[in-house]
């Protein structure tokens, strides 16, 4: 049997076709899963960020009863309190907007303290395992070094 050079050209050019489409479609998966991996990890990152951010609001704007603020610092720690405690309702996940819905139950009955208190750790605990950290005890208690301004 004879093999003519046509046959020998249509099975190289099929051989060689067959590569690039292998090759092609391997390059558009991987781009895929890159762009995929990549807006996991924006998300993911820009959670941590705002889960910092919330809980450094929450806590500072949990002492404001107990520590000595000027009416202009109050008045911007509740600002930036409404606008963390919006973003937990509205970006948190599942446990952050249960226990921030009980805090804002809490406080409309006057128990503050135990609502953000529960609020601050579940994002604490949430945050150090994204973080891969050791979990620490609950925190119960907020502590702010007393600044009084000196008067001229």
């Amino acid at each position: 049997m004879a093999i003519d050079g046509a046959t020998v050209l249509v099975s190289i050019l099929s051989s060689i076709v067959a590569g690039i489409a292998v090759a092609w479609t391997n390059h558009l998966l991987t781009l895929r899963l890159e762009k995929k991996r990549d807006s996991k990890k924006r998300i993911d990152d820009l959670n941590v960020q705002r889960r910092i951010n919330a809980w450094k609001t929450l806590e500072r704007a949990a002492t404001i009863g107990t520590t000595q603020y000027d009416p202009d610092t109050i008045a911007k720690l509740k600002s930036d309190f409404d606008q963390a405690f919006a973003e937990i309702m509205l970006l948190g996940i599942f446990r952050e907007v249960e226990l921030a819905d009980r805090y804002a139950e809490m406080a409309s009955n006057g128990g503050e303290h135990e609502g953000i208190t529960n609020l601050l750790n579940d994002l604490r605990d949430t945050l150090r395992a994204e973080l891969n950290l050791q979990k620490v005890p609950p925190m119960n208690k907020y502590f702010r070094l007393l600044r009084i301004a000196k008067i001229k």
